[in-house]
């Protein structure tokens, strides 16, 4: 897809400003209003089309705006990176069954690279999650903001889910250090 004009970016972040209005998750002062709209803007333009199309195409989108905007931002510095949040979004009973199936949302945000979007799918089964929806954007400034929904935890509380993946990529992190390293290199670290 082509890359977010100008007109679609501010034309995006009024009608996602227009929500967080009506849902009263907006700044009072005239100040602030105006940073926000700028900050939203800037967003969608470093943004794919695509993006723009799955956040502003009906409804309940302005907050996860919000989330993706502060993940990003959050991303931008390299100690930060990976930046994962985790959040329940509902329970689900199927019609032919008494087991609530708890939904959660997974983000993840850091350096785009190839192959990455497998490497975050075998993490999320590595948890023990089920992945039910996946979404994945690469900004024009080479980041990659993943989003995974997900059933699997057996708890509607995301701060377990968000430990045990932090965990998962941590481990992931050093593995990945490691064998980026020579051979004599990694020799050096096991005999030491």
């Amino acid at each position: 897809m082509a890359p977010v004009t100008e007109d679609e970016a501010a034309a995006a972040a009024q009608r996602i400003y227009e929500r967080l209005v009506e849902s009263g998750r907006t700044v009072q002062k005239q100040h602030d209003d105006q940073l926000q709209r700028r900050q939203l803007r800037l967003h969608f333009r470093r943004m794919p089309a695509r993006y723009l199309v799955d956040m502003c195409g009906g409804g309940g989108k302005a907050e996860e705006v919000l989330i993706h905007r502060k993940l990003l931002a959050d991303c931008a510095d390299p100690a930060n990176r990976p930046v994962v949040h985790a959040r329940f979004l509902l329970t689900i009973i199927p019609s032919s069954s008494i087991i609530r199936v708890h939904v959660h949302e997974i983000v993840f945000v850091c350096l785009d690279k190839p192959k990455l979007l497998s490497q975050l799918s075998a993490l999320v089964s590595e948890v023990g999650l089920n992945i039910r929806e996946a979404h994945v954007y690469s900004t024009l400034d080479a980041f990659s903001l993943s989003v995974f929904l997900v059933d699997g935890w057996n708890k509607e509380e995301a701060g377990g889910l968000l430990k045990a993946i932090k965990e998962k990529v941590g481990r992931a992190a050093h593995y990945i250090i490691f064998v980026e390293l020579g051979l004599d290199r990694q020799i050096e670290i096991l005999v030491n």
